[in-house]
């Protein structure tokens, strides 16, 4: 998996509305009503979420999905691996439509000291079962006025199988097959092409 960070637009949001929010406490509803009311690509925040178990369930048997460890997972601030509850809720406190995809953003004080990625991967779960949209339309970001830092949740679950070989066809018409161990293998064309 992929954490780019970069500078973007949300960025100049967050540090121009921050400069007027004298109350700590106060900065993260502010900044989402700003971005609400200023940002073309901002269409909701504080967004309620909710993934059930049977969920899950359908993800890891259906889409082959890597979520939970034997019905396991681990939950923010907790070392040990659980049950999975019946029911994981959330609020997604920005969402934007951008370049044809779903930005879920997390705006987060000191984003270069967190690393929200379980949460954020938990909430395009949630979105995409409850939208029907599919996962692959999906980027997450955490950030402040400062730093920007997004992945693909689509790169944290997807389990890539191992039994499948890539094929690369040439112009020449001979096909090479990439196994695993990235070796490169030319099976020469077969003349009912």
């Amino acid at each position: 998996m992929i954490v780019k960070s970069k500078f973007n637009y949300a960025n100049r949001l967050a540090a121009f509305a921050l400069q007027s929010i004298p109350d700590n406490k106060q900065r993260h509803e502010e900044i989402q009503r700003f971005m609400l009311a200023n940002d073309s690509c901002t269409v909701a925040t504080e967004v309620p979420v909710y993934i059930r178990k049977e969920d899950i369930e359908h993800m890891e048997n259906e889409l082959k999905f890597k979520i939970s460890n034997d019905g396991l997972i681990e939950l923010k601030g907790d070392k040990n691996l659980r049950k999975m509850p019946k029911l994981l809720t959330g609020h997604i406190d920005l969402v934007q439509i951008r370049n044809g995809q779903i930005h879920l953003l997390d705006y987060k004080p000191n984003a270069s000291k967190e690393k929200p990625i379980e949460q954020l991967t938990w909430y395009a779960l949630a979105m995409s079962r409850l939208t029907g949209l599919r996962l692959y339309n999906f980027v997450c970001a955490w950030f402040d006025e400062k730093d920007y830092y997004q992945f693909y949740p689509l790169h944290v679950v997807k389990k890539i199988s191992g039994n499948k070989k890539r094929r690369v066809y040439y112009r020449s018409g001979e096909v090479a097959t990439v196994s695993k161990e990235n070796e490169l293998k030319i099976i020469p064309r077969a003349n009912n092409y």
